[in-house]
């Protein structure tokens, strides 16, 4: 796509016309081609480098790195744009209290943050949803991951006992394996479960016509650069 508008000056202001208002969301996780993209549908002289461009993104939650992501495009928006108005969001209406400062304990601990790069940048989320339920947080040492399993098991039935709805009660593990190997000990308790897993995005229908997409573009450009020479 990238090469596509680069070398065809009439689709490329086709474009920049057709698309005057642009919303990029997590932001931090584009890589160098994406802004390159971004920069040739933005960059028409009548914006004189101010164009209609919003992005969001939390340096924080940069989680494709081993894809190309790369940080850079954050620190270098202002670089490439003029007058960039620069809003900072600190309300969080996911959690409680309690588990925002327990990460924030974590996450400040990286190095490679905004807010040790900008002294204007504050990121200490506050939270401001008052329907959710505070809860409790635990920390508890097991001597296998079999005592684990077994105590959580005892715990959720324990709390569905006590008329706990089932709908509300969900395991959060770092590696799909700990979620398969708790489920036996789930049915050895009779609770019933709902297994979800994250799919492989690029076999996903939609994103997999993209691909399809981009490819053949790339292989128009490529021919009509061929015939150009």
């Amino acid at each position: 796509c990238k090469n596509t508008l680069e070398n065809n000056p009439s689709l490329r202001y086709e474009i920049q016309e057709q698309y005057q208002y642009v919303l990029v969301d997590e932001f931090q996780d584009t890589y160098g081609a994406q802004m390159e993209l971004l920069r040739l549908i933005t960059d028409a002289e009548v914006h004189e480098g101010k164009p209609n461009i919003m992005v969001v993104g939390d340096d924080d939650q940069a989680v494709y790195k081993f894809q190309g992501a790369e940080l850079s495009n954050i620190l270098n928006f202002k670089k490439i744009y003029k007058d960039v108005k620069q809003v900072t969001m600190t309300q969080n209406y996911r959690s409680t209290q309690d588990i925002l400062d327990i990460a924030r304990e974590m996450i400040i601990k990286g190095e490679e943050r905004l807010e040790n790069m900008y002294p204007e940048i504050e990121k200490t989320l506050t939270a401001s949803n008052p329907n959710i339920k505070k809860g409790n947080i635990k920390h508890k040492e097991f001597a296998t991951s079999a005592h684990e399993y077994h105590f959580i098991a005892k715990e959720i039935r324990k709390k569905i006992d006590d008329g706990e709805n089932p709908e509300e009660i969900a395991i959060i593990g770092r590696k799909h394996y700990q979620l398969e190997e708790i489920v036996p000990y789930l049915k050895t308790a009779k609770i019933d479960v709902r297994y979800e897993r994250e799919q492989n995005v690029f076999k996903e229908p939609h994103i997999a016509q993209i691909i399809t997409i981009a490819k053949f573009l790339t292989s128009l450009s490529n021919k009509y650069k061929d015939e150009a020479d």
